[in-house]
Protein backbone atom coordinates (compact mmCIF):
# COMPACT_ATOMS: atom_id res chain seq x y z
CA UNK A 1 0.00 0.00 0.00
CA UNK A 2 0.91 3.99 -0.87
CA UNK A 3 2.10 5.59 2.07
CA UNK A 4 -0.43 8.51 2.60
CA UNK A 5 0.27 12.06 2.62
CA UNK A 6 -1.46 14.28 5.10
CA UNK A 7 -1.84 18.11 3.69
CA UNK A 8 -3.04 20.80 6.72
CA UNK A 9 -4.25 24.32 5.54
CA UNK A 10 -1.50 26.14 7.14
CA UNK A 11 0.71 24.00 4.36
CA UNK A 12 -1.40 25.05 1.61
CA UNK A 13 -1.59 28.75 2.61
CA UNK A 14 2.19 28.68 3.07
CA UNK A 15 2.45 27.39 -0.65
CA UNK A 16 0.16 29.20 -2.03
CA UNK A 17 1.54 32.20 -0.62
CA UNK A 18 4.99 31.31 -1.87
CA UNK A 19 3.42 30.79 -5.30
CA UNK A 20 1.97 34.00 -5.39
CA UNK A 21 5.54 35.54 -4.11
CA UNK A 22 7.49 33.93 -6.51
CA UNK A 23 5.42 34.67 -10.03
CA UNK A 24 4.97 38.34 -9.15
CA UNK A 25 8.23 39.12 -8.24
CA UNK A 26 10.38 37.41 -10.50
CA UNK A 27 7.74 38.61 -13.36
CA UNK A 28 8.07 42.39 -11.95
CA UNK A 29 11.90 42.03 -12.31
CA UNK A 30 11.87 40.87 -15.92
CA UNK A 31 9.45 43.32 -17.47
CA UNK A 32 10.82 46.20 -16.15
CA UNK A 33 14.55 45.33 -16.26
CA UNK A 34 13.82 44.39 -19.63
CA UNK A 35 11.76 47.64 -20.24
CA UNK A 36 14.74 49.47 -18.89
CA UNK A 37 17.79 47.68 -20.62
CA UNK A 38 19.02 46.22 -17.00
CA UNK A 39 18.19 42.74 -17.31
CA UNK A 40 20.53 41.26 -20.05
CA UNK A 41 23.20 42.19 -22.44
CA UNK A 42 24.06 40.12 -24.87
CA UNK A 43 26.57 41.90 -26.64
CA UNK A 44 28.79 40.33 -24.18
CA UNK A 45 28.32 36.78 -25.80
CA UNK A 46 30.17 38.43 -28.98
CA UNK A 47 32.46 40.66 -27.88
CA UNK A 48 30.44 44.18 -27.71
CA UNK A 49 31.21 46.31 -25.16
CA UNK A 50 29.13 46.11 -21.45
CA UNK A 51 29.73 50.00 -21.24
CA UNK A 52 25.84 51.05 -22.58
CA UNK A 53 24.64 48.30 -19.86
CA UNK A 54 26.86 50.58 -16.99
CA UNK A 55 25.06 53.63 -18.25
CA UNK A 56 21.73 52.38 -18.37
CA UNK A 57 22.60 51.12 -14.79
CA UNK A 58 23.68 53.99 -13.62
CA UNK A 59 21.11 56.62 -14.79
CA UNK A 60 18.56 54.37 -12.69
CA UNK A 61 20.68 53.47 -9.66
CA UNK A 62 18.06 53.25 -7.17
CA UNK A 63 15.83 51.29 -9.33
CA UNK A 64 18.68 49.07 -10.40
CA UNK A 65 19.58 48.27 -6.94
CA UNK A 66 15.92 47.48 -5.83
CA UNK A 67 14.92 45.48 -8.80
CA UNK A 68 17.94 43.09 -8.26
CA UNK A 69 16.02 42.36 -4.84
CA UNK A 70 13.50 41.16 -6.62
CA UNK A 71 14.28 37.88 -8.11
CA UNK A 72 16.25 36.78 -4.69
CA UNK A 73 12.86 36.95 -3.25
CA UNK A 74 11.30 34.68 -5.69
CA UNK A 75 13.25 32.35 -6.36
CA UNK A 76 13.86 31.83 -2.59
CA UNK A 77 9.75 31.49 -2.56
CA UNK A 78 9.85 28.61 -5.70
CA UNK A 79 11.69 26.80 -3.20
CA UNK A 80 8.65 26.72 -0.76
CA UNK A 81 6.10 26.23 -3.01
CA UNK A 82 8.15 23.47 -4.28
CA UNK A 83 8.32 21.60 -1.00
CA UNK A 84 4.59 22.23 -0.47
CA UNK A 85 3.81 20.24 -3.35
CA UNK A 86 6.36 17.61 -2.56
CA UNK A 87 5.03 17.50 0.94
CA UNK A 88 1.00 16.83 -0.58
CA UNK A 89 1.83 14.06 -2.69
CA UNK A 90 2.26 10.07 -2.02
CA UNK A 91 5.88 9.30 -1.02
CA UNK A 92 5.85 6.59 -3.89
CA UNK A 93 6.09 8.90 -6.14
CA UNK A 94 9.20 8.84 -7.53
CA UNK A 95 8.89 11.85 -9.85
CA UNK A 96 8.52 13.96 -6.75
CA UNK A 97 12.24 13.24 -5.73
CA UNK A 98 13.59 14.23 -8.87
CA UNK A 99 11.35 17.28 -8.44
CA UNK A 100 12.91 18.08 -5.62
CA UNK A 101 15.93 17.64 -6.26
CA UNK A 102 15.96 19.76 -9.08
CA UNK A 103 14.76 22.65 -6.74
CA UNK A 104 17.36 21.68 -3.78
CA UNK A 105 19.88 22.75 -6.92
CA UNK A 106 18.25 25.16 -8.96
CA UNK A 107 16.94 27.74 -6.65
CA UNK A 108 20.23 27.76 -4.39
CA UNK A 109 22.66 28.64 -7.78
CA UNK A 110 20.13 30.91 -9.09
CA UNK A 111 19.48 32.82 -5.96
CA UNK A 112 23.42 32.74 -5.26
CA UNK A 113 23.79 34.22 -8.98
CA UNK A 114 21.60 37.00 -8.31
CA UNK A 115 22.84 37.76 -4.67
CA UNK A 116 26.19 38.31 -6.96
CA UNK A 117 24.85 40.56 -9.37
CA UNK A 118 23.56 42.86 -6.72
CA UNK A 119 26.56 43.35 -5.30
CA UNK A 120 28.46 43.53 -8.67
CA UNK A 121 25.14 46.44 -9.77
CA UNK A 122 25.45 48.47 -6.12
CA UNK A 123 29.46 48.34 -6.38
CA UNK A 124 29.35 49.45 -10.28
CA UNK A 125 26.71 52.51 -8.88
CA UNK A 126 28.80 53.22 -6.29
CA UNK A 127 32.44 53.66 -8.37
CA UNK A 128 30.74 56.07 -10.03
CA UNK A 129 29.01 58.49 -7.42
CA UNK A 130 32.62 58.37 -6.20
CA UNK A 131 34.00 59.71 -10.02
CA UNK A 132 36.35 56.69 -9.87
CA UNK A 133 36.66 55.58 -13.55
CA UNK A 134 35.23 52.99 -14.92
CA UNK A 135 38.34 51.60 -16.63
CA UNK A 136 39.40 48.66 -19.05
CA UNK A 137 39.77 45.83 -16.38
CA UNK A 138 36.27 46.34 -14.79
CA UNK A 139 35.03 46.48 -17.60
CA UNK A 140 36.25 42.90 -18.68
CA UNK A 141 35.42 41.57 -14.92
CA UNK A 142 32.05 42.76 -15.55
CA UNK A 143 31.83 41.34 -18.60
CA UNK A 144 32.33 38.37 -17.09
CA UNK A 145 30.42 38.32 -14.59
CA UNK A 146 27.57 39.22 -17.11
CA UNK A 147 28.45 36.55 -19.23
CA UNK A 148 28.25 33.99 -16.22
CA UNK A 149 25.09 35.84 -15.29
CA UNK A 150 23.64 35.04 -18.11
CA UNK A 151 24.19 30.94 -18.47
CA UNK A 152 22.89 30.98 -15.26
CA UNK A 153 19.40 32.19 -16.60
CA UNK A 154 19.34 31.01 -20.21
CA UNK A 155 20.18 27.32 -19.37
CA UNK A 156 21.12 26.36 -15.36
CA UNK A 157 18.49 27.66 -13.62
CA UNK A 158 15.50 26.93 -16.21
CA UNK A 159 17.17 23.71 -16.84
CA UNK A 160 17.07 22.45 -12.56
CA UNK A 161 13.96 24.72 -11.62
CA UNK A 162 11.66 24.27 -14.73
CA UNK A 163 12.28 21.15 -16.52
CA UNK A 164 13.62 18.89 -13.91
CA UNK A 165 11.70 20.78 -10.93
CA UNK A 166 8.13 21.81 -12.18
CA UNK A 167 7.30 19.06 -15.19
CA UNK A 168 8.27 16.59 -12.67
CA UNK A 169 6.31 17.92 -9.62
CA UNK A 170 3.68 18.32 -12.45
CA UNK A 171 3.88 15.01 -13.47
CA UNK A 172 3.46 13.64 -9.89
CA UNK A 173 0.67 15.87 -9.20
CA UNK A 174 -1.11 14.56 -12.15
CA UNK A 175 -0.82 10.93 -11.29
CA UNK A 176 -1.87 12.01 -7.60
CA UNK A 177 -4.57 14.29 -8.14
CA UNK A 178 -2.77 17.07 -6.01
CA UNK A 179 -3.71 19.98 -8.86
CA UNK A 180 -5.87 20.59 -11.49
CA UNK A 181 -4.96 18.02 -14.67
CA UNK A 182 -4.79 21.66 -16.54
CA UNK A 183 -2.42 23.16 -14.42
CA UNK A 184 -0.28 20.09 -14.68
CA UNK A 185 -0.13 20.41 -18.90
CA UNK A 186 0.81 23.59 -18.70
CA UNK A 187 3.32 22.73 -16.84
CA UNK A 188 4.21 20.08 -19.46
CA UNK A 189 4.12 23.02 -22.09
CA UNK A 190 6.33 25.31 -20.40
CA UNK A 191 8.96 22.85 -19.65
CA UNK A 192 8.76 22.04 -23.47
CA UNK A 193 9.37 25.71 -24.44
CA UNK A 194 12.01 26.37 -22.21
CA UNK A 195 13.87 22.94 -23.45
CA UNK A 196 13.48 24.70 -27.05
CA UNK A 197 14.58 27.94 -25.91
CA UNK A 198 17.88 26.86 -24.05
CA UNK A 199 19.27 26.38 -27.64
CA UNK A 200 18.07 29.56 -28.74
CA UNK A 201 21.79 30.87 -27.65
CA UNK A 202 22.87 28.65 -30.89
CA UNK A 203 19.92 28.67 -32.98
CA UNK A 204 18.33 32.44 -33.29
CA UNK A 205 15.20 31.35 -34.74
CA UNK A 206 13.95 29.77 -31.57
CA UNK A 207 14.09 32.96 -29.44
CA UNK A 208 10.32 32.72 -29.36
CA UNK A 209 10.70 29.61 -27.15
CA UNK A 210 12.04 32.23 -24.27
CA UNK A 211 8.14 33.25 -23.63
CA UNK A 212 8.32 30.07 -21.41
CA UNK A 213 9.99 31.97 -18.38
CA UNK A 214 7.42 34.29 -18.04
CA UNK A 215 4.62 31.82 -18.88
CA UNK A 216 5.84 29.74 -15.87
CA UNK A 217 5.75 32.64 -14.00
CA UNK A 218 2.06 32.77 -14.56
CA UNK A 219 1.51 29.24 -13.89
CA UNK A 220 3.34 29.77 -10.29
CA UNK A 221 0.51 32.49 -9.66
CA UNK A 222 -1.98 30.53 -10.98
CA UNK A 223 -0.53 27.65 -8.79
CA UNK A 224 0.12 29.82 -5.92
CA UNK A 225 -4.15 30.37 -6.01
CA UNK A 226 -5.20 27.02 -6.68
CA UNK A 227 -3.60 26.15 -3.10
CA UNK A 228 -5.35 28.88 -1.68
CA UNK A 229 -8.52 28.12 -2.56
CA UNK A 230 -8.02 24.59 -0.99
CA UNK A 231 -6.45 25.51 1.73
CA UNK A 232 -9.72 25.45 4.25
CA UNK A 233 -9.80 21.50 3.81
CA UNK A 234 -7.13 18.92 4.99
CA UNK A 235 -6.44 16.51 2.23
CA UNK A 236 -5.71 12.34 2.74
CA UNK A 237 -4.32 10.84 0.14
CA UNK A 238 -3.29 7.09 0.09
Amino acid sequence: MEKSSVTSPSLLRLGGIAGIIAGLCILTYFIVSQSLGFMFTPEVLTGGSIDPWIERINENSQLARLLSVLPIIGFSSILVIGSSLFLQINNSSWQKYLAIIGYLIGVPVVVVTFVSHLSLVNQLITLSSQGIEINDQIRIFTAFKMHHFMIINFAIGPIFIIILGNTFIAWSALKHNVLPNWLCYWAFFNGSLILIGIFSVFFPVLQFAQIGGPLTMLWFITTGFTLLKRSGKSTIRS
